[in-house]
């Protein structure tokens, strides 16, 4: 069926869905009549634009708009405010310009096409504004600029904007219209707007639901910001448009600027006790997972608790929002900022959470210890530090109190470095138990801990914190500067030494040959350096003594004991806070109702006020409005363990080399690092054992570690070809403490080679001087030595033929030493070595992979058997340490020639090429 046959619906959709139906409309003269209709032209620009911009649109078609066009146009429901005329008369007399009408627009339409429109606007509006500046655009501009002006100082009223939205029914007519991103912020500053807006095509994106709900609770100093006035808002705003409602988002950052926007944080607070009759709002109700609209008699403007101890849905939402925003801090260093601190503890009694949750409790404890550790030097605290840490844990009234647990909690915390402060509340305030004879069971309370308590409290901490990679500056504390820490060292080593040592032993490692085929591998992971999972993103156990989420084992104190009672009472809803969190938030809730951030109400808004108008709507992500790098979980200057382990101990013991270890099975690059390519310390060396144990678990060889092998590693086949006798190392304080001093070790040194000379059956005295200099020979020939003065006089010697002074004279002759002559050089190649063993091991996985290829096939045909991770990197690293030592050993290949023998000044004995022999030409065959 041709073009000519179809009939008058099906050519209109064809037009509809073309950009320029000019090409469309000069196939045939059926189609070109059919264009040509006023009627097909209207519904063009009415069906493609839409209402809303289909004047605007046809305006800038000027060989197509016609009055009949215009007359259906208006007639069939097309958007004209006052707005688009009073720009169409800017823009065709050229007495204003108007940046986002970049094209000729309503110049290309005929003269007589623009008076009707004009006429028609007349008719419309009757007088139009044409003044400059006296547009209604011009005046929603003034209204918004304004908005921070007193009621009494502003020269647009809203009452203006309302007449103009209604009598003249003003909206932005284009998307490039700056004034469309504009629109959200006047309904922040005067909600009443929205039914006008909504009235002549406005349509509220989910996008600008948080940016008008900031601009609501802004922080401002004008006298009419009261929480009525902000209360009085939202609660206009909710009602005119059921969709809208304060999110989790901004809710949290009103939250963490209780203390400065006092008007906002109270308008929080009326709104979330409030109830008010609204329309319907979307909620959980149901089955986790399920999203439907049910209506309640008394819904609320928030979709969720702010710290109510009833659910008022049935839903997965069983935390509160203020619970989840404290435990947001868990991971951040903002939690040592004052401010920060100041408004957790405001929202921690003004909802009375309950103390009983492991991570707010934690928290709390953190903003009443932190301070006191924020000022003088690491190991000092004042006086009254005690006096004011009792006051400011007694204000926080947790239940159950500070407790020994709560206290070793502390110390694993990665921004807790100063440990003095602890240890005076552990003397003097910490309950413990003691119980007057072994026969009693009745005990007693007695405050305050005794020096072998304390003593072994410091043992178990140190034990403790070699697992945690970031504490080595509060290891190097507790080691060198406490009265109470002689023995630090020593558990240090014994625990490292019989623990951990026998943690990466070959046989105590799972062997990942022997697993079962098809079955998903498990990542093996050491207990130290594990520097990833704190980088990436720390599990809430990393923060604990003890996993929160089981019954805690009984402690010396009463209220310890009584803290994991509850800890276990609460175990089914800490578990599945765990599963997300102290991110604060759930998979099912996160569309619906935000995610909850750190930043502040003010921090946010100016943020949204950096980005043009223009491309405001692009901004509004969730990646955009939560910076989740931007609060680090360490403090500035960590010490790693395991650095200062290196620094303690010296590359060359055995304790660093259990490290070394652990950090290359958990391929810790920033340990590795420092170990092998610190330029201010000697490294620590590589063995074969390390790759051994990585074939064994299956797991990726660090590329720093082949760069390290590269960069002139000696090969070692394991740590006892380098570990020193002694374990303990030269330290002054431990020397001077009565510890055996470590022995004197040479240095690991990175030299490639290692040259071995042999001496030939000629003394090394006997070799001429001229033998030793190297030649520097142009020809590159080999040439004749040249006659020195004691030959010339052996052989001027009158000697009788036939005589024994002719042996004799012989004998005393000087020797010429030809190169052959020379002493034999034997390199040892380290770069040789490690490319040999290395290749090795490299056949012996690949044999252990076609077995097991062998074996799954036999077993079952459909399974794919993958090379494990370790076989994959040295395949690859090896074929570049290959390809090094093949280029390094051309480059250190010795150069052929002889001594200074050689005269290249004598044209005598200049070494000449043979001449090549001539061919004869052969007579042609005919």
């Amino acid at each position: 069926m041709g073009l000519e046959n179809l009939c008058d619906e099906v050519l209109q959709l064809v037009f509809c869905s073309l950009h320029d139906p000019t090409p469309f409309t000069l196939v045939s003269k059926r189609l070109h009549a059919f264009s040509q209709d006023p009627y097909v032209r209207a519904q063009y620009f009415l069906n493609r634009y839409g209402r809303a911009q289909a004047v605007y649109e046809a305006l800038g078609r000027g060989k197509v708009l016609n009055e009949k066009v215009l007359n259906i146009l208006i007639s069939s429901g097309a958007h004209v405010s006052r707005y688009l005329i009073q720009i169409a008369m800017h823009h065709y007399f050229h007495t204003q310009s108007h940046p986002f009408v970049k094209t000729k627009w309503v110049r290309n339409i005929k003269f007589e096409v623009f008076v009707h429109f004009m006429q028609l606007g007349a008719e419309m509006y009757g007088e139009i504004p044409r003044e400059k500046g006296q547009d209604d655009g011009s005046l929603f501009n003034s209204f918004v600029r304004e908005r921070s002006y007193p009621v009494s100082m502003r020269s647009t009223t809203w009452e203006t904007i309302r007449d103009i939205l209604e009598k003249h029914n003003f909206f932005p007519f284009s998307s490039k219209d700056p004034l469309l991103a504009q629109f959200p912020l006047a309904l922040a500053i005067e909600p009443r707007l929205l039914p006008y807006a909504v009235a002549n095509g406005f349509y509220m994106d989910e996008k600008y639901r948080d940016f008008v709900f900031r601009k609501m609770f802004e922080n401002s100093t004008l006298p009419d910001r009261t929480t009525e006035a902000i209360v009085k808002n939202v609660r206009e705003l909710c009602r005119l448009d059921p969709q809208m409602f304060l999110s989790r988002t901004v809710a949290g950052e009103i939250c963490m600027e209780a203390q400065n926007n006092e008007a906002g944080y109270s308008a929080l607070k009326t709104l979330a006790n409030a109830s008010h009759p609204l329309s319907p709002h979307l909620v959980f109700a149901g089955v986790p997972g399920a999203l439907s609209r049910t209506e309640f008699p008394k819904p609320t403007f928030t979709l969720y608790q702010l710290a109510s101890s009833h659910l008022l849905t049935r839903s997965v939402l069983r935390r509160t929002l203020v619970q989840d925003l404290i435990k947001l801090f868990l991971k951040s260093r903002s939690i040592t900022l004052p401010n920060t601190q100041a408004n957790l503890q405001r929202l921690f009694a003004d909802f009375s959470i309950s103390g009983s949750d492991p991570s707010v409790r934690l928290v709390m404890i953190l903003t009443a210890f932190l301070p006191a550790c924020s000022g003088g030097a690491a190991g000092s605290a004042s006086s009254s530090s005690v006096s004011s840490l009792k006051e400011r844990l007694d204000a926080l009234k947790l239940k159950p109190p500070v407790s020994l647990d709560d206290m070793m909690n502390l110390f694993l915390h990665p921004l807790m470095e100063r440990y003095t402060p602890v240890f005076e509340y552990l003397k003097k305030e910490v309950r413990m138990d003691t119980s007057e004879s072994d026969d009693d069971k009745v005990s007693s309370k007695r405050k305050g801990m005794k020096r072998a308590e304390l003593k072994s409290i410091v043992e178990k901490v140190a034990v403790r914190l070699l697992e945690t990679d970031c504490k080595g500056k509060l290891l190097k504390i507790l080691h060198d500067t406490h009265d109470l820490h002689e023995s630090v060292r020593e558990v240090v080593i014994r625990t490292v030494l019989d623990k951990y040592g026998e943690e990466v032993k070959l046989g105590n490692l799972p062997d990942v040959s022997t697993s079962k085929i098809g079955a998903p591998r498990e990542t093996f992971k050491a207990s130290l350096c594990k520097e990833k999972e704190f980088y990436s993103k720390p599990l809430d156990e990393a923060y604990f003594w003890t996993k929160p989420s089981t019954s805690q084992e009984p402690t010396p104190t009463q209220d310890s004991t009584s803290a994991g009672g509850d800890a276990a009472e609460e175990q089914p809803e800490v578990e599945m806070t765990e599963s997300d969190g102290s991110e604060g938030k759930s998979a099912e809730s996160e569309p619906l109702l935000g995610v909850l951030g750190q930043n502040s109400l003010t921090t946010m808004i100016n943020q949204e006020d950096v980005f043009p108008a223009r491309t405001r709507r692009r901004t509004y992500t969730p990646a955009f409005i939560l910076n989740h790098d931007h609060f680090s979980y360490f403090p500035t200057d960590t010490v790693s363990v395991a650095k200062w382990i290196k620094n303690e101990f010296g590359p060359t013991n055995k304790v660093t080399s259990i490290f070394m270890t652990h950090a290359i099975l958990n391929d810790s690059t920033t340990v590795l690092r420092s170990y092998l390519h610190d330029p201010s310390g000697t490294p620590v060396p590589i063995t074969l054992k390390h790759f051994e144990l990585l074939a064994r678990v299956g797991q990726n060889a660090s590329y720093t570690i082949f760069a390290a092998i590269q960069g002139g590693a000696e090969f070692y086949r394991g740590e006892d070809a380098y570990v020193n006798d002694s374990v303990d190392s030269p330290s002054p304080k431990w020397k001077a403490g009565g510890y055996r001093p470590r022995k004197n070790s040479v240095g690991i040194s990175h030299s490639q080679a290692e040259v071995v000379i042999e001496r030939s059956a000629v003394a090394a005295t006997d070799l001429p001087r001229a033998a030793v200099s190297p030649s520097a020979s142009s020809g590159g020939g080999r040439k004749r030595p040249r006659r020195s003065a004691a030959a010339a006089a052996a052989n001027r010697s009158y000697v009788e033929p036939d005589s024994d002074d002719e042996d004799m004279e012989a004998d005393d002759a000087m020797v010429v030493d030809l190169p052959e002559e020379k002493a034999a050089v034997r390199k040892t190649d380290h770069l040789q070595l490690w490319v040999k063993h290395l290749g090795e091991l490299q056949k012996s996985e690949q044999s252990k992979f076609r077995a097991r290829k062998k074996q799954a096939a036999a077993e079952d045909p459909s399974v794919v058997v993958e090379k494990t991770e370790f076989l994959k990197s040295l395949s690859s690293n090896l074929r570049m340490l290959r390809k090094y030592a093949e280029e390094k050993r051309k480059t250190d290949e010795p150069q052929s020639g002889t001594a200074s023998d050689y005269d290249d000044d004598d044209p005598e004995y200049v070494y000449k090429s043979p001449r090549s022999k001539k061919r004869k030409a052969q007579p042609r065959k005919d």
